[in-house]
């Protein structure tokens, strides 16, 4: 029975295929925020990170599905391979959501904008948006303290420095320092 419906699956058109997985990450999406009762914050890069991670674990199964289709369908364990697909679509919605809203909470104070995590240009306010109050380049209370006297002499000594070649070549310079 279950190998009949894997198989009435495979056989509707691409398209509606394409709206059922998207249906299957909103499910999970849906779940994941109605679930999440975290107080976590992800910044900017670890959202980045993260949900490249999920996108490739997702697309991961979904090829490696595809390198088993003709043996499962011989063997008779085709909707194995189907509802892992759907399951990882689902997945990787909920994933989704949870650091969304972690970011959301990092950016805005609050995890309400998570939902911007699943509109794909949308999205990118996540990875460029920070909180109004820290300010650009202020440290949160809980990072670590960090020495940045070493790139801040690197900068400038590149900056200073990084124009001689240029002078040297427009007959500037006699003789380089």
């Amino acid at each position: 029975m279950l190998e009949e419906l894997a198989l009435q699956y495979s056989e509707i058109p691409d398209d509606q295929v394409r709206a059922l997985s998207y249906g299957f990450v909103i499910l999970g999406g849906i779940i994941g925020g109605v679930t999440d009762r975290s107080v976590t914050e992800i910044m900017r890069a670890t959202y980045f990170a993260l949900s490249g991670l999920i996108f490739l674990c997702v697309s991961a199964v979904t090829f490696i599905g595809m390198d088993l289709i003709v043996q499962s369908i011989i063997g008779g364990f085709f909707w194995i391979i189907i509802g892992l697909e759907m399951l990882a679509s689902m997945f990787g919605g909920f994933f989704l959501a949870r650091i969304s809203a972690a970011r959301s909470r990092d950016a805005y104070g609050h995890g309400r904008m998570g939902a911007l995590g699943f509109i794909p240009i949308a999205n990118l306010w996540a990875t460029t948006e920070r909180l109004e109050e820290r300010g650009i380049g202020q440290p949160r209370a809980d990072d670590p303290p960090t020495d940045r006297r070493p790139w801040r002499r690197f900068r400038f000594r590149l900056a200073y420095r990084g124009h001689e070649p240029f002078e040297l070549c427009a007959g500037r310079r006699d003789t380089p320092r």
